[in-house]
């Protein structure tokens, strides 16, 4: 977590960066929990001296339960501040983003889909959830608590990811590439250039691409369900449409 650093020591590091005259740019990875205002009125300086600054926030879900259960230490309030933060001192935000978290359901993670477009955050990652060896969830995994997502799995849960997502969110990567030796799961090759094209197959074969899906509030004849449906076959819809299941 590079805001974790004093803030002097925070400083000599991002000059050292912006002392080659061929940076026009950076990026700072952090979590959305250590962003107090005087880191980022330091890294806003930069932007002000017109370098293009990105903050990098590990964020994974917008769920509590899901935070809790894989001891984050923080909840969305966190995300929600430092996006805020970050923006009205015109800092772009990335967010990272993982699916096959802990008894997360589909549902669930499409909700994560609308939840960062809500705060037009500008750009994500996202990657499947990878069981790193020496880890509390490999614990899990060797004593068959956590099945991790197959890659025929993934690739459909990242394309209706995408479809949920707003246009407007930049995507920068679709996986994460990792060694072999250092993994326990999954047992598919997650390199980038696998998985972002697989996922491009997928949504070329349903005719969709990011944001067919999309949806924040309801069209104005859609306000007035009792006049044209049941009540409860409208909000089954509702939830069908956020991709969720009717008994959600």
């Amino acid at each position: 977590t590079n805001t974790y650093a004093p803030l002097p020591v925070l400083r000599k590091l991002l000059d050292e960066v912006v002392g080659n005259k061929d940076v026009i740019g950076f990026t700072l990875g952090t979590r959305p929990d250590c962003l107090p205002d005087e880191v980022l009125d330091l890294v806003a300086e930069y932007r002000k001296a017109s370098y293009d600054v990105w903050i990098e926030l590990g964020q994974q879900t917008v769920h509590y339960h899901t935070l809790e259960e894989v001891n984050r230490q923080h909840g969305l309030a966190e995300l929600i501040r430092a996006t805020r933060e970050c923006h009205k001192r015109d800092l772009k935000v990335l967010a990272f983003v993982i699916l096959g978290l802990p008894h997360e359901t589909p549902g669930e993670m499409m909700e994560t889909a609308r939840v960062i477009s809500a705060l037009e955050i500008d750009a994500i990652k996202l990657y499947p959830l990878v069981v790193m060896k020496g880890t509390r969830l490999a614990d899990q995994f060797l004593k068959g608590q956590y099945k991790p997502l197959g890659f025929t799995e993934y690739v459909r849960l990242s394309a209706d990811f995408l479809e949920h997502l707003s246009p407007h969110v930049l995507i920068q990567r679709l996986s994460k590439d990792c060694g072999l030796e250092i993994k326990h799961a999954p047992e598919w090759n997650t390199y980038r250039n696998i998985v972002s094209p697989a996922i491009d197959k997928e949504l070329q074969r349903r005719g969709t691409k990011q944001g067919d899906k999309f949806k924040l509030t309801l069209a104005v004849d859609e306000l007035r369900p009792l006049e044209t449906e049941d009540t409860e076959e409208f909000y089954d819809k509702l939830r069908s449409q956020r991709g969720g299941s009717p008994t959600d």
